[in-house]
Order: structure tokens, then sequence, then C-alpha cells
């Protein structure tokens, strides 16, 4: 006679339940991971091919090139502490007025720099 543990029964469905929770981060990190790679892809590619000419004119065509591929570089480099003050750790991250502001402020500054 064959008895029904419910106790192995209830790992066996946190089992289960935990490995589509995982399949899910994996998915969304590969996801969110090629996307942000493809955004680098395109501007490094508009640095290269844009940039150069649109934004640094008066300079040598090499150099220009150059200048524009260090701006890629910075914005590579300083995304890590972009999103350690701005992630999900921060509290009111998802606040929609601090959203819209830290949307909004970048393109004003890009408005009235110039």
């Amino acid at each position: 006679m064959a008895t029904h543990d419910p106790i192995a029964h209830e790992t066996t469905a946190r089992s289960a339940t935990r490995r589509r929770e995982q399949r899910k981060v994996v998915a969304g990190t590969i996801i969110g991971t090629s996307i942000e790679w493809y955004d680098f892809f395109l501007l490094a590619s508009a640095a290269g091919l844009v940039f150069n000419h649109l934004f640094f004119k008066p300079i040598d065509p090499q150099a220009a090139t150059l200048m524009a591929f260090a701006t890629v570089g910075l914005s590579f480099l300083f995304r890590p502490s972009g999103r350690s003050s701005h992630g999900p750790s921060f509290p009111y991250s998802r606040a929609p007025g601090r959203t819209m502001g830290l949307e909004l402020l970048p393109r004003t500054q890009i408005v009235y720099d110039p």
C-alpha cells in the first residue's frame, strides 16, 4: 500500500515554483542585457559615423572620431554609477515625480545649454 507524503509533495511544488521564477529572472536578464548592448552598439556606430562630423567639426577628422569614441567610452564607464544612485535600491526611484524629474532634467539641459 503506497502512502502519500504531503511534505514531499510540498517540496516538489516549491522547487517547481522556484524553477519557474528562476526562468523568468534569466529570461528578463537576457532580454534586458541584449537591449542594453544593442543600445551601446547603436551609440558607438553613430559616434563613428555621425557624431564626429556633427559635434567635433573644427577638429581634424581622426581626432574628431577619437573624441566621439571617447564620449561613448565615458558613457559606458559612468553608467554603473548612475544606476547605483538611481537604480531600484534608491528609496524613491519609482515615485512618478522623481522619475519625471530625472527624465526631464537632462532634456532641459540639452535644450538650453547650447
